[in-house]
């Protein structure tokens, strides 16, 4: 990758990329979702840091686009 891209990149992931931690709610949220909704365990950990930060989860994942769960919000966005 040449540098002007890795600094474009860089700067981008900076500026408007919010990392989440997996702090004990998330933790518990996923088991709580894997539970219930038997899905994979990396979908159930996004999942539930969208329901712990009340944010809306895009997908185009039809299996998790099915699931219905207290406190997930999500919107599809296949075309």
């Amino acid at each position: 990758m040449p540098q002007d891209e890795e600094d474009n990149l860089r700067a981008f992931i900076t500026e408007r990329i919010t990392v989440i931690n997996l702090t004990n709610a998330v933790k518990s949220e996923t088991i709580n979702f894997r539970r219930a909704t038997k899905q994979k365990l990396p979908d159930c950990i996004i999942a539930a840091t969208a329901i712990s930060i009340g944010a809306v989860l895009l997908s185009d994942d039809k299996r998790l686009l099915n699931v219905s769960f207290p406190g997930l919000q999500m919107q599809n966005i296949s075309i």
